[in-house]
């Protein structure tokens, strides 16, 4: 399973593009890999559908599990603060790094599946051995060429025993599904409207009047990815066989044997799915609560409403039990409904507490339920005329690890996406034409103003807050008139293809080596100052070309570099200084991010209102934002509290958290900063150096360095990068 993220409307749709002729289909032969796709509500903003096409789609898809996980009865450790998120591991060397990938930065999955049936041990990792590595390699370089990003890789296979799929637990998988061609009255008789968009449904729906070409034929997919705890499954069991074995604990817990066979129809055979509980109204033989009971009641209706159903697929990941006891492993949960809201997530509420049986919310499903906090999980049962009672404990035998709700589109609706064309929105005709005329108007004065004073007039207009309108009817106009346009003030760029174009350039056309010398006067080369491949630029003086091969080079070595790992020869600098930071980026969780922010406000808020400061309760925006952002920096990258740095407040002689990285910001990244900018951040920024190598030099000796913060896991005078592009 690939985690991609789309880039731009241009590069998604072209990425789908190439997609497309691969997709399997049913009529698709499949003698090698075959490849499906599903896309995020994200993922479809980034196609460039419009609000009216997006309000189309549901609010439990438009709003996502994670927003949704107290209605799932997703609590405890399977809350999404909780949530280990996918491993970004593409490309392989990226795997050590230990990164994440947020959520919220995956638009598109893809399901790439072989029927390789070989069972040995590195078949289950993702590693350079992997029968579908190569074409995952193809793959990701094709969507990288297309504006797109792998961002990681989720390696599964089917568990099988004897030609037969089995989970981690070790029951038969995958047995009962829905049927769309069964005979009427079949208990798995489901109409074609419970999976597929735009088709009668079993709650005498309808079809639409109109058959809307991206919906049509479309399903909704949810997928949760499920660690399960093999050990202490297996202690449970292996702990509680005095008064039933082992096998039939676990029969009671799931509703079937290991084998399948379900344990409330006698002389039933390994794949039977053809029974309900109506002799079993007592629950003698399968427990209310058991798993397969409680998720299917196989009634024709509960409490008037016909019993939801999804098509069901689980795929494991990690290695067999046996093969390696302490290892990661469990299962990829995927399921296909036409209504999110009106089956998966009605079910998936039966297994957090309230159910389909009629016993105490309080007794979850015995495999997947999650105690609540303080409390721990019980099951009950009849077994030989008596009712045996266990405590499950307050640890979970399956953990949700993350999940999404995604859309998968019909081959018509694919179309309909290819076709999508983001940029054909007008832009408001009357704020382009403004636009247009100040480009006319800037660019007149611009042939007979000093270009001192011409750079002053553009920077006012695009880096001024208070002129913000004006500045988006420019670059609206801009994009009209083809997405870039050189001036005074420098080249601006305004399609965003053609940003990423520059963006993902290594150093061949476009350079980064005049943040260099800024750096040099400020807090010292970083690796964005640096070409990952230096090179001539056109019109250049030679004396300029020399010193931009040089950069990287030339000058002493900088105090990152000294307190990082040694540089192997073969690594360019650049490589081995992005790659010490990089990997903690990517790993900062957004959601943590605004935990953290929201506590750093409240408590500023409450400070200053209780000390009664501002008048009638009144407080400024900008001293609020300064002093949340300084104590940010100060939790996040490991920034001196010892007084020696001042945190917030009004900015004095001490250096200042944010004022002052925001000040170099301002100067090393911005074009044609002002004499007073040059001056003061070259001022600033040598101060904010000079007392961060004190002090991480004196922490590192006396080994104090705030532990889990950036200044301790990765190189200290990188803090002063990371703090200054974050707060800018």
């Amino acid at each position: 399973m690939l985690l991609l993220r789309l880039g731009s409307p241009t590069s998604a749709r072209r990425i789908l593009q190439n997609l497309q002729p691969r997709i399997t289909t049913g009529a698709t032969a499949h003698d090698s890999a075959t490849l499906n796709i599903a896309l995020t509500y994200n993922g479809l903003k980034t196609l460039g559908l419009s609000d009216t096409e997006l309000v189309k789609f549901p609010k439990e898809f438009r709003e996502g599990m994670q927003a949704r996980a107290s209605l799932l009865g997703d609590i405890g450790a399977n809350h999404p603060s909780k949530w280990n998120l996918p491993q970004a591991n593409w490309p392989l060397d990226n795997a050590a790094a230990g990164g994440t990938v947020p959520l919220s930065t995956i638009d598109l999955v893809v399901q790439l599946q072989t029927a390789n049936v070989e069972q040995s041990a590195d078949k289950w990792t993702w590693c350079a051995e992997h029968p579908l590595y190569q074409t995952v390699a193809d793959l990701a370089q094709q969507i990288e060429q297309a504006g797109g990003q792998l961002l990681g890789v989720e390696p599964l296979r089917r568990k099988l025993i004897d030609g037969k799929v089995h989970e981690h637990f070790g029951f038969r998988d995958g047995l009962s599904q829905p049927d769309l061609n069964a005979c009427q009255g079949d208990a798995n008789r489901v109409a074609l409207g419970e999976v597929l968009l735009g088709h009668a449904n079993d709650h005498n729906d309808p079809p639409p009047a109109a058959q809307d070409p991206l919906l049509h034929n479309g399903t909704f997919m949810v997928l949760r990815k499920l660690s399960q705890n093999v050990p202490a499954f297996e202690q449970f069991l292996d702990g509680h066989g005095e008064a039933i074995s082992r096998d039939q604990l676990a029969a009671k817990m799931m509703g079937r044997n290991a084998d399948g066979t379900p344990i409330v129809k006698d002389n039933a055979h390994v794949d039977d799915n053809d029974f309900d509980f109506a002799a079993d109204a007592d629950g003698l033989k399968c427990p209310f609560h058991a798993h397969i009971r409680r998720t299917n009641p196989r009634d024709a209706q509960q409490k008037g409403e016909p019993v939801p159903r999804i098509l069901r697929r689980g795929i494991a990941y990690g290695p067999r039990y046996a093969e390696d006891s302490e290892a990661d492993r469990g299962l990829m949960f995927m399921a296909y409904n036409a209504s999110i809201a009106q089956q998966f997530e009605v079910i998936q509420r039966w297994v957090s507490g309230g159910n389909s049986t009629g016993v105490l919310s309080g007794h979850s499903d015995p495999l997947l339920g999650v105690a609540g906090p303080g409390h721990e999980r019980a099951m009950s049962f009849a077994h030989n005329n008596k009712v045996l009672r266990y405590n499950l404990g307050d640890k979970p035998f399956v953990k949700l690890e993350w999940g999404m709700y995604m859309f998968v589109p019909s081959i018509s609706g694919l179309h309909k996406l290819c076709a999508t064309d983001a940029s054909a929105r007008p832009y408001p005709a009357a704020n382009l034409q403004r636009g247009g005329g100040l480009l006319a108007k800037f660019a007149a004065l611009d042939r007979i103003e000093p270009p001192e004073e011409a750079v002053l007039r553009w920077k006012k207009l695009l880096e001024d807050r208070s002129t913000r309108r004006y500045a988006e009817d420019v670059w609206a106009a801009i994009r009209a008139q083809g997405g870039a346009l050189r001036t005074t003030y420098g080249v601006l760029v305004a399609d965003q293809e053609l940003i990423m174009e520059a963006m993902r350039d290594q150093g061949e056309r476009f350079s980064v080596r005049e943040f260099y010398p800024r750096m040099q006067e400020t807090t010292g080369l970083l690796y964005l100052g640096i070409d990952a491949k230096p090179t001539d630029i056109e019109g250049e003086s030679q004396a300029d070309q020399q010193a931009g091969k040089q950069c990287p080079f030339s000058h002493t070595e900088s105090f990152v570099s000294a307190m990082a790992p040694v540089k192997p020869d073969n690594v360019s600098r650049y490589e081995h200084e992005s790659k010490i930071i990089n990997p903690w980026i990517a790993d900062f969780c957004p959601q943590q991010a605004f935990t953290d922010a929201r506590e750093q406000t409240a408590a500023w808020l409450a400070k200053h209102l209780l000390e009664g400061s501002p008048p009638e309760g009144e407080i400024k925006l900008k001293e609020l934002v300064r002093d949340v952002l300084g104590q940010l920096a100060a939790q996040w990258f490991g920034l001196p509290d010892d007084g020696s740095m001042q945190i917030g407040g009004a900015p004095g002689v001490r250096p200042h958290c944010p004022e002052d990285f925001k000040l170099v910001a301002s100067y090393v990244f911005y074009p044609n900063p002002t004499p007073f900018v040059q001056t003061k951040a070259r001022e600033r920024g040598r101060a904010v150096r000079a007392e961060i190598e004190n002090y991480v030099t004196n922490a590192i000796a006396e080994q104090t360095l705030p532990a889990d913060s950036l200044v301790s896991k990765l190189q200290p005078f990188l803090i002063l990068f990371a703090a200054s592009v974050a707060l800018q």
